[in-house]
Protein backbone atom coordinates (compact mmCIF):
# COMPACT_ATOMS: atom_id res chain seq x y z
CA UNK A 1 0.00 0.00 0.00
CA UNK A 2 2.92 2.61 0.84
CA UNK A 3 4.77 1.81 -2.20
CA UNK A 4 1.57 2.76 -4.15
CA UNK A 5 1.27 5.90 -2.90
CA UNK A 6 4.82 6.58 -2.85
CA UNK A 7 4.64 6.47 -6.60
CA UNK A 8 1.13 8.34 -6.45
CA UNK A 9 2.85 11.44 -4.57
CA UNK A 10 6.50 11.35 -5.23
CA UNK A 11 6.56 10.20 -8.56
CA UNK A 12 7.77 6.71 -10.83
CA UNK A 13 10.96 8.39 -10.51
CA UNK A 14 11.41 7.66 -6.64
CA UNK A 15 10.40 4.56 -6.07
CA UNK A 16 10.06 2.47 -2.79
CA UNK A 17 11.89 -0.26 -1.41
CA UNK A 18 11.24 -1.68 2.33
CA UNK A 19 13.82 -4.26 2.90
CA UNK A 20 13.63 -6.14 5.91
CA UNK A 21 16.71 -6.99 7.94
CA UNK A 22 16.97 -9.50 10.59
CA UNK A 23 19.12 -9.35 14.00
CA UNK A 24 19.48 -12.71 13.89
CA UNK A 25 22.53 -14.18 11.02
CA UNK A 26 21.33 -17.27 8.90
CA UNK A 27 23.49 -18.59 6.61
CA UNK A 28 21.06 -19.84 4.59
CA UNK A 29 17.23 -18.15 3.70
CA UNK A 30 14.71 -20.41 5.94
CA UNK A 31 11.15 -20.37 7.19
CA UNK A 32 10.63 -22.91 8.96
CA UNK A 33 11.32 -22.17 13.04
CA UNK A 34 13.79 -24.58 13.50
CA UNK A 35 16.79 -22.66 11.46
CA UNK A 36 15.75 -19.64 13.00
CA UNK A 37 15.82 -21.02 16.56
CA UNK A 38 19.17 -22.47 16.09
CA UNK A 39 21.00 -19.68 14.75
CA UNK A 40 19.57 -17.41 17.47
CA UNK A 41 21.21 -19.32 19.94
CA UNK A 42 24.21 -20.04 18.95
CA UNK A 43 24.55 -16.56 18.66
CA UNK A 44 23.59 -15.54 22.26
CA UNK A 45 26.16 -17.87 23.30
CA UNK A 46 28.67 -16.50 21.29
CA UNK A 47 27.53 -12.91 22.05
CA UNK A 48 27.16 -13.35 25.95
CA UNK A 49 30.46 -12.16 27.69
CA UNK A 50 30.92 -9.40 25.26
CA UNK A 51 26.23 -8.66 26.02
CA UNK A 52 27.08 -9.26 29.83
CA UNK A 53 29.98 -6.36 29.65
CA UNK A 54 27.85 -4.00 27.48
CA UNK A 55 24.63 -4.59 29.44
CA UNK A 56 22.80 -5.21 26.55
CA UNK A 57 21.95 -7.69 24.22
CA UNK A 58 23.19 -7.22 20.60
CA UNK A 59 21.31 -10.34 18.54
CA UNK A 60 17.92 -11.30 17.83
CA UNK A 61 14.45 -10.20 16.75
CA UNK A 62 14.80 -6.66 19.09
CA UNK A 63 17.70 -5.96 16.53
CA UNK A 64 15.26 -6.47 13.40
CA UNK A 65 14.82 -2.96 11.06
CA UNK A 66 13.23 -2.11 8.04
CA UNK A 67 14.91 -0.25 5.64
CA UNK A 68 13.17 2.30 3.47
CA UNK A 69 14.75 2.79 0.65
CA UNK A 70 14.01 5.63 -2.37
CA UNK A 71 15.48 4.93 -6.09
CA UNK A 72 17.46 1.98 -4.45
CA UNK A 73 19.48 4.63 -1.89
CA UNK A 74 18.64 4.36 1.65
CA UNK A 75 16.46 7.27 2.70
CA UNK A 76 17.11 8.04 6.10
CA UNK A 77 20.88 8.77 4.49
CA UNK A 78 20.71 10.34 1.23
CA UNK A 79 17.09 11.48 0.56
CA UNK A 80 16.08 15.34 0.98
CA UNK A 81 13.75 16.45 3.62
CA UNK A 82 10.92 16.24 0.68
CA UNK A 83 12.15 13.07 -0.12
CA UNK A 84 11.85 11.74 3.57
CA UNK A 85 8.24 13.54 4.13
CA UNK A 86 6.92 11.92 1.51
CA UNK A 87 8.04 8.78 2.23
CA UNK A 88 6.93 9.42 5.59
CA UNK A 89 3.33 10.38 4.27
CA UNK A 90 3.11 6.92 1.58
CA UNK A 91 3.94 4.97 5.30
CA UNK A 92 0.91 6.75 6.62
CA UNK A 93 -1.29 6.51 3.83
CA UNK A 94 -0.78 2.76 3.41
CA UNK A 95 -1.43 2.54 6.87
CA UNK A 96 -5.32 4.82 6.60
CA UNK A 97 -5.95 2.55 3.63
CA UNK A 98 -5.31 -0.81 5.77
CA UNK A 99 -6.96 0.33 8.68
CA UNK A 100 -10.37 1.46 6.39
CA UNK A 101 -9.81 -2.48 4.91
CA UNK A 102 -9.50 -3.80 8.35
CA UNK A 103 -12.43 -1.33 10.35
CA UNK A 104 -14.15 -1.22 7.16
CA UNK A 105 -14.58 2.72 7.73
CA UNK A 106 -12.51 4.98 6.34
CA UNK A 107 -10.32 6.18 9.37
CA UNK A 108 -9.81 10.35 9.69
CA UNK A 109 -6.56 11.69 8.32
CA UNK A 110 -4.69 14.63 10.62
CA UNK A 111 -2.22 16.69 8.49
CA UNK A 112 -0.58 19.21 10.38
CA UNK A 113 1.24 21.56 8.46
CA UNK A 114 2.47 18.59 5.71
CA UNK A 115 2.86 21.00 3.12
CA UNK A 116 5.93 22.79 5.01
CA UNK A 117 8.68 20.46 3.69
CA UNK A 118 7.04 19.60 0.43
CA UNK A 119 7.70 21.28 -3.11
CA UNK A 120 5.01 23.01 -4.55
CA UNK A 121 4.37 19.50 -7.20
CA UNK A 122 4.38 16.84 -4.07
CA UNK A 123 2.26 19.43 -2.47
CA UNK A 124 -0.40 19.40 -5.35
CA UNK A 125 -0.12 15.31 -5.89
CA UNK A 126 -0.74 15.19 -2.51
CA UNK A 127 -3.99 17.23 -1.82
CA UNK A 128 -5.02 15.31 -4.53
CA UNK A 129 -4.63 12.02 -3.33
CA UNK A 130 -6.08 12.91 -0.12
CA UNK A 131 -8.70 14.75 -1.28
CA UNK A 132 -10.02 11.30 -3.51
CA UNK A 133 -12.68 9.60 -1.02
CA UNK A 134 -10.74 10.45 2.38
CA UNK A 135 -11.66 12.63 5.15
CA UNK A 136 -9.08 14.64 6.12
CA UNK A 137 -8.09 17.30 8.33
CA UNK A 138 -5.34 19.50 7.35
CA UNK A 139 -3.80 22.38 9.45
CA UNK A 140 -1.80 24.87 7.65
CA UNK A 141 -0.17 28.59 8.22
CA UNK A 142 -0.61 29.54 4.94
CA UNK A 143 -3.83 29.08 2.62
CA UNK A 144 -2.28 30.23 -0.69
CA UNK A 145 -0.31 26.88 -0.55
CA UNK A 146 -3.66 25.22 -1.23
CA UNK A 147 -5.41 25.55 -4.98
CA UNK A 148 -8.09 27.44 -5.33
CA UNK A 149 -9.90 24.18 -7.36
CA UNK A 150 -9.02 22.12 -3.65
CA UNK A 151 -10.60 24.92 -1.59
CA UNK A 152 -13.54 24.67 -3.13
CA UNK A 153 -14.04 21.38 -2.50
CA UNK A 154 -13.41 21.84 0.99
CA UNK A 155 -14.43 23.64 4.42
CA UNK A 156 -11.83 25.80 5.59
CA UNK A 157 -11.66 26.94 9.01
CA UNK A 158 -9.83 29.50 10.22
CA UNK A 159 -8.47 30.32 13.58
CA UNK A 160 -7.11 33.72 15.29
CA UNK A 161 -5.61 34.05 18.78
CA UNK A 162 -7.67 30.28 19.81
CA UNK A 163 -11.06 32.03 18.12
CA UNK A 164 -12.78 30.45 15.04
CA UNK A 165 -13.08 33.44 12.56
CA UNK A 166 -16.21 33.36 10.34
Amino acid sequence: LAVAWQQRIGGAAEPLQLDYISGTVLAEASDEEGPWRQALEEQLRQQRPEEERLGQCQVGPHRDEVALLIGGQAARRYGSAGQQRTLVLALKLGELDLVGQVVGQPPLLLLDDVLAELDPGRQQLLLEAVGDGHQCLVSATHLEAFSSGWRAHSQVVELRSGALVA
